[in-house]
C-alpha cells in the first residue's frame, strides 16, 4: 500500500477487528479444535494421547496471533516460543510433521475465516481497508508455522540423538561384556532391534579412520538378504551384529566376497547374544588373516590355523626364524623358488607328482628341492612334528607383517654343521 495514511487506516482496522475477535476466543478455538479432529486422525481416538493437548496449544497459539494483530506490532522471538514449543511436542508424541502442518493450516483458515467474518460487519470502507491489509495475518500465522517446524526438527534431532546414543550404549554392553544376564541381553535386543533368540554372527571391517568410514558394501549384502542387523562405528573398526536365521553363512559370505572393499572378519554363529564378547573377539581373530591393502572375508571357521598364528604374532615370528629363516636367506630367485615349492608341494597334500605338475617340472625336482629344505631348516619331512612346524612357519610368512625380515640372516644348526 503506497499511501502512508491510508495504510496506517487499514492497520487500524485490523488491529480493531482482531480486538474484536477476542470476545469470541472460546467459540473459536472450539471451532479450530473440531476442525482438526475432524480432519486429521492423529488428534483423536482414544489411543492419541493428543486430544487434551490440542486445546491448550489451539489456545496458545491462537491467542498469541490474535495478541500480536490486535497490537499491531512485529512478531518476536518470545511469541514465536509458542509454536516452537508445540512443534517440540509433537515430535516427542510421534507425530508426523506432516500432519502437524495440516493441523497448523486448518487452524490458520480458521483464524482468518474468523477476521473476514467480523471484517464484514464493517463499513464497506472499513472492510476495504480490512482486505488490504489480510495478507499480515496469514504472514503471521505462516511465521508460527516455520517456529512449529523448526521446534519439531529440533526435538526429532534431539530424540535421533538420544537415540543413537541409547543403541551405542546397548551395543557396547554387548561387546564390553556388561550384559551378561538374560534380562540385559533382552534389553539391549530390544534397543538394537534384534530377535531376542539366535542365532547371530558379528561382523567386522577395518577401516582407515582418516579416510572413508561411512556404510559399506557388507550393509548392503545384509540388507539384500533382509537380516535384522546393528553396526557400530569404534576404534577403526566398523562392527555389525547380525541375525542371518534361515540364511546359510556361506551364502551370506560368498555375496559377501563378490562385493567386498577392504578387510571383513566374520565370527562363527552364536545362539545367546551373552556370548557377543567371545564372538567378537573370534571375528577380530579372523580379520588378522587377511593382510594389509588385500579386500577379502575371513571366517574364522575356515581360518582357525591362520587365526592361531595372526593372534600370536611374537610366536609365528620366531616360527619363522626357527624353521625357514634359512631359506630366507637363500638369494632371490633362489628363495622364491624354494617357496613356490613348498607351497605347492603342501596345496597337493604333500604329493610330489601333483606338485610337480603344478610347477611344470619333473617329480624329482621337486623331491631334491623338498631335501634342499629339510637339509637347510635342520627338519625332516618324515617327521609329523617337522612337517607342522615347516607348514605353520610357511602360513606366517603371509600374516606376520615383518615376520620374514629380521631373520634372514639367520644360519640354521644343521646348516652350520
Amino acid at each position: 500500500m503506497d499511501d502512508p495514511a491510508r495504510a496506517t487506516v487499514a492497520t487500524r482496522v485490523l488491529a480493531s477487528v482482531a480486538s474484536e475477535l477476542r470476545a469470541f476466543m472460546p467459540a473459536l478455538i472450539q471451532r479450530t479444535v473440531d476442525l482438526i479432529t475432524a480432519r486429521e486422525a492423529n488428534y483423536r481416538g482414544p489411543g492419541s494421547p493428543l486430544p487434551d493437548d490440542l486445546r491448550t496449544s489451539v489456545s496458545a497459539n491462537v491467542d498469541g496471533i490474535v495478541g500480536i494483530l490486535a497490537e499491531a506490532r512485529a512478531v518476536t522471538e518470545a511469541d514465536l516460543c509458542v509454536p516452537r514449543s508445540t512443534g517440540r511436542r509433537r515430535a516427542e508424541q510421534g507425530l508426523a510433521l506432516e500432519s502437524v502442518l495440516r493441523a497448523y493450516r486448518l487452524g490458520g483458515q480458521v483464524l482468518i475465516d474468523a477476521l473476514v467474518e467480523r471484517a464484514q460487519r464493517r463499513t464497506d470502507e472499513e472492510l476495504t481497508a480490512f482486505l488490504s491489509v489480510a495478507m499480515v495475518a496469514m504472514d503471521i500465522v505462516d511465521q508460527y508455522a516455520e517456529a512449529v517446524v523448526h521446534g519439531y526438527r529440533q526435538a526429532e534431532a534431539e530424540l535421533r540423538r538420544r537415540d543413537s546414543q541409547r543403541r551405542e550404549a546397548a551395543f557396547d554392553g554387548l561387546l564390553d561384556g556388561r550384559c551378561a544376564d538374560v534380562a540385559g541381553a533382552s534389553a539391549a535386543a530390544t534397543a538394537l532391534a534384534l530377535p531376542d533368540q539366535g542365532p547371530y554372527l558379528v561382523v567386522i571391517r577395518a577401516f582407515d579412520p582418516a579416510g572413508d568410514c561411512g556404510p559399506t558394501t557388507v550393509r548392503d549384502v545384509c540388507a539384500a538378504f533382509g537380516l535384522p542387523t546393528a553396526w557400530r562405528t569404534r576404534g577403526g573398526q566398523e562392527i555389525g551384529i547380525a541375525a542371518p536365521g534361515a540364511t546359510s553363512v556361506r551364502a551370506f559370505l560368498d555375496a559377501t566376497r563378490k562385493a567386498v572393499t577392504g578387510r571383513i572378519g566374520v565370527s562363527g554363529l552364536f545362539d545367546r547374544l551373552q556370548e557377543t564378547p567371545e564372538a567378537y573377539r573370534l571375528a577380530c581373530a579372523a580379520l588378522l588373516t587377511v593382510p594389509p591393502q588385500v579386500s577379502d572375508v575371513a571366517w574364522v571357521d575356515e581360518r582357525l590355523v591362520e587365526a592361531l598364528l595372526a593372534a600370536n604374532p611374537e610366536l609365528a615370528a620366531l616360527l619363522v626364524r626357527r624353521t625357514l629363516s634359512a631359506v630366507l636367506g637363500l638369494d632371490e630367485p633362489d628363495r622364491a623358488v624354494i617357496l613356490g615349492t613348498l607351497e605347492s608341494w603342501y596345496a597337493s597334500d604333500c604329493c610330489a607328482a601333483p606338485a610337480a605338475e603344478r610347477l611344470g617340472c619333473h617329480r624329482n625336482t621337486v623331491l631334491n628341492r623338498l631335501r634342499r629344505v629339510e637339509s637347510l631348516a635342520g627338519l625332516s619331512f618324515d617327521d609329523h612334528r617337522g612337517l607342522l612346524m615347516c607348514r605353520l612357519a610357511l602360513m606366517s610368512l603371509g600374516l606376520v607383517p615383518g615376520a620374514a625380515r629380521p631373520y634372514a640372516t639367520y644360519v640354521s644348526p644343521r646348516r652350520h654343521r
